[in-house]
């Protein structure tokens, strides 16, 4: 009898159902903790399992399965207003994405409403996309080496302008008034009617910097530092819905110098933001590269934040061309988004690197299929790199082994090694990443000017 009683305790605690805490009231159940983790879910899925949760977690559309969306049934067109099954990505639990392609394929407008997702609260777009009861703090680094006339696509989730540069124009418009246009402008008395505003601790600091650096520039300069060695700027501290972006495009700051500031501003927002946090980079190839002990520090930061991000609570998304950058990235990431390319060396990196290419296991947009139009085999390399080179704008090849694509009977359906055509959903905040093309630029057309670049709340 004792030997039962002891082996009815052991097999207790082995049961897929476990009652935990104080009281054993909570009750761990593998398949809504399976869930409740994965980084995309089906709509179908979140439907049949969401009435059994207790709490409203974070969900919001990433896009849609083309292929399986809008399959047509015999001898009857697609039609453009088809019935599309939402993927929802998961904004409660930390994951990492690696999104890669050519320019133009679609990365940064993917990369843009993963921010929208995580970062909205503006009640009268988000229930258009989804839920979000806990906005995170976000982050974006951006580089550009050619040194273009067009700022960071992330800067259009932004709102309107902040209430710096509107003080500061009401400023100029009431010293302009003073001298009816006529006298020149007088900087001390400038920055006098500065001082004599009262600013937040958030705008104080950035307009400082900038006030620095103008200041730099003039003759006979008698600048001091503004900011006080002992003075905490609190600017790098993420708050929930804000976004950041450090934008470091300047004609003298190298890659390597922008991977040391990138280095440091990683570090201070993941210490001092105390909410969930998502940290975007935009470009990534254009300062991650190659034999640069800069990068290779920064690179191992980020390797070390993405090893970490459920017990940091972050969220980690890198956007660039080249999927060769650091191959490592591409192990660790929970989601691989494969827009269009037409490079051969970087679908190699890719099939070295990504499980389902490895595997070669059938794909999965032939889930849901009948038998007869379901695969017999897998598709050869060439076939797949066919597939990668022929995506349309905004379409990917979707690889995230743990996503819960559907119901069996009691259990849920993951990815595991197949890959899914996928189609990225369109912006509900300004697009500003649209290719220019000479036509719309001469008629004054192309993507919207940009109002905010530096910090805002989406």
């Amino acid at each position: 009898m004792a030997n039962t009683s002891e082996l009815m305790r052991y097999q207790a605690v082995l049961r897929d159902r476990q009652n935990t805490g104080p009281g054993k009231k909570n009750v761990i159940d593998p398949m809504v903790e399976e869930l409740r983790m994965a980084p995309l879910v089906w709509w179908k899925v979140k439907e049949h399992i969401e009435p059994q949760q207790q709490v409203k977690r974070g969900y919001a559309v990433l896009g849609h399965i083309p292929d399986i969306d809008n399959r047509p049934k015999k001898d009857v067109p697609i039609s453009s207003n088809a019935t599309r099954t939402p993927v929802l990505l998961n904004t409660d639990s930390p994951w990492s994405a690696f999104l890669c392609g050519s320019q133009g394929s679609g990365k940064s407008h993917t990369l843009s409403c993963m921010l929208e997702n995580c970062l909205l609260t503006d009640k009268a777009i988000l229930p258009r996309v989804g839920l979000n009861p806990h906005p995170l703090a976000g982050l974006v680094f951006h580089y550009d080496r050619c040194q273009g006339s067009g700022v960071c696509e992330a800067a259009y989730l932004c709102t309107n302008v902040p209430t710096t540069v509107l003080t500061i124009l009401m400023i100029l418009r009431k010293m302009a008034i003073k001298s009816q246009g006529l006298g020149t402008f007088d900087y001390i008395t400038f920055k006098n009617e500065l001082a004599a505003t009262k600013f937040t601790s958030a705008q104080d600091g950035p307009m400082k910097l900038r006030l620095d650096l103008l200041e730099s520039f003039m003759k006979h300069s008698k600048k001091g530092s503004s900011i006080l060695p002992n003075t905490e700027n609190d600017f790098l501290t993420g708050t929930p819905g804000s976004l950041t972006i450090v934008d470091l495009t300047d004609p003298v700051i190298d890659a390597d110098s922008a991977c040391v500031l990138f280095d440091i501003c990683l570090s201070v927002f993941i210490q001092q933001t105390k909410c969930g946090k998502i940290v975007a980079l935009d470009e990534a190839h254009n300062y991650m590269t190659e034999g640069s002990s800069a990068a290779k520090a920064f690179t191992e930061k980020l390797l070390r934040t993405v090893r970490e991000q459920r017990h940091q609570a972050v969220r980690v998304v890198i956007a660039t061309q080249e999927p060769s950058i650091n191959t490592q990235l591409l192990d660790l990431c929970s989601i691989t988004m494969v827009h269009r390319c037409t490079s051969p060396a970087w679908f190699n990196v890719l099939k070295h690197h990504v499980a389902a290419l490895y595997l070669n296991l059938p794909t999965g947009s032939q889930v849901g299929a009948s038998g007869d139009e379901k695969a017999k085999v897998p598709k050869s390399d060439l076939e797949v790199f066919h597939e990668i080179v022929r995506l349309k704008l905004g379409e990917s090849l979707l690889f995230c082994p743990s996503a819960v694509v559907g119901v069996v009977g009691e259990g849920i359906e993951r990815m595991e090694g197949r890959y899914f055509k996928f189609k990225t959903r369109q912006r509900v905040t300004a697009d500003g990443g649209r290719s220019k093309v000479l036509s719309e630029i001469g008629r004054g057309q192309g993507p919207p000017r940009v109002r905010r670049v530096h910090r805002g709340e989406p």
